[in-house]
């Protein structure tokens, strides 16, 4: 995967139904390569799936990172299938030897709860929990799958009746979608353009970057305060534009991670050894991804189960959860 490959993606983040033709007049290229590149992507598993997602104002949730130690002797698939029971959870990274981190969407409430659940998992070692927020990445536009934002979301029939289908695929074109539907393809195009520019509804992508052939890790340092964390991501992503993903800033200390993937372990070195050279950062590790749990977001969820209740003609065929091992 090259840096096309990621302004691709980082396109895609920002709206998963961006004409092809838009993304290669952007980067330079001819729209076949784009078409190519996706393809590609998606049959890699890179690209999971193009899908919708909602505001964190709709459910009043933040995003959390729990780093958790386990004593190494859990029976794995049974502690993965206990974090992905829990509908906060959205994402987990295994690093071996019994590390995991996890990342949630958590109300006020939630936050507390999530670490009592955590830490009430047989032979956990330690829990820790913190908010954290997204510092934006040059290197793909900004965009990032842990982030949600605008304002809080009201749902019309209509536009129920289009996310019902569009959560299992964004890039649905208006022809398909009033088949689905059975409304006029003017109708569709005229309700599509409300929930696009809905500031709190996000068609985005769904990524799971352990596939991209790659080694995946999670750079983890803390920071003394006298440089502000946006300024040592872009350092990072200056100096690593090819590994650079995004980086995240807990909110309650001076810490920060940045996810990064790296095509040999020299390279992975390399990025230690530069990031203990920044004068600011202290306390520098880096975490080798061995494996990914995704587990179906709050906003699909909840389209889901709002349109049962409050559309008729439905359909309630059932749903599968992805999981990367």
């Amino acid at each position: 995967m090259d840096q096309i490959d990621k302004n691709i993606i980082g396109h895609l983040l920002a709206c998963s139904r961006k004409s092809f033709r838009s993304i290669a007049d952007n980067l330079g290229v001819s729209c076949p390569t784009v078409k190519k590149r996706v393809e590609r992507l998606r049959q890699f598993g890179v690209i999971q799936r193009f899908s919708v997602e909602m505001s964190h104002e709709t459910f009043g949730t933040k995003w959390v990172a729990a780093k958790i130690q386990t004593n190494g002797r859990e029976d794995k698939s049974v502690l993965l299938n206990q974090f992905d029971e829990n509908e906060c959870i959205r994402e987990v990274l295994s690093f071996g030897n019994g590390g995991y981190l996890l990342f949630a969407e958590v109300t006020p409430n939630e936050k507390s709860s999530c670490r009592d659940y955590l830490d009430s998992l047989e032979g956990m070692e330690s829990t820790e929990v913190s908010y954290i927020k997204q510092i934006p990445s040059n290197t793909v536009g900004g965009q990032c799958k842990y982030t949600t934002k605008g304002g809080k979301v009201e749902i019309s029939s209509d536009h129920l009746k289009l996310l019902w289908h569009l959560v299992k695929n964004s890039r649905l074109p208006a022809n398909h979608l009033s088949r689905l539907t059975g409304y006029s393809i003017n109708d569709v195009r005229r309700v599509l353009k409300q929930i696009l520019e809905h500031p709190g509804i996000h068609f985005t992508v769904q990524l799971n970057l352990a596939s991209c052939g790659e080694l995946n890790f999670i750079l983890m340092f803390d920071h003394d305060g006298t440089d502000t964390p946006e300024n040592i991501a872009d350092q990072l992503s200056s100096k690593h534009p090819q590994e650079h993903w995004f980086s995240m800033k807990a909110l309650e200390k001076d810490s920060m991670m940045t996810y990064m993937t790296a095509n040999n372990l020299g390279k992975v070195e390399e990025i230690i050894e530069h990031s203990r050279a920044i004068p600011t950062t202290s306390k520098v590790d880096a975490k080798i991804i061995y494996s990914v749990l995704k587990s179906e977001p709050r906003s699909e969820k909840f389209i889901r189960d709002y349109a049962l209740d409050h559309v008729e003609g439905i359909s309630k065929e059932p749903r599968k959860r992805y999981s990367g091992f």
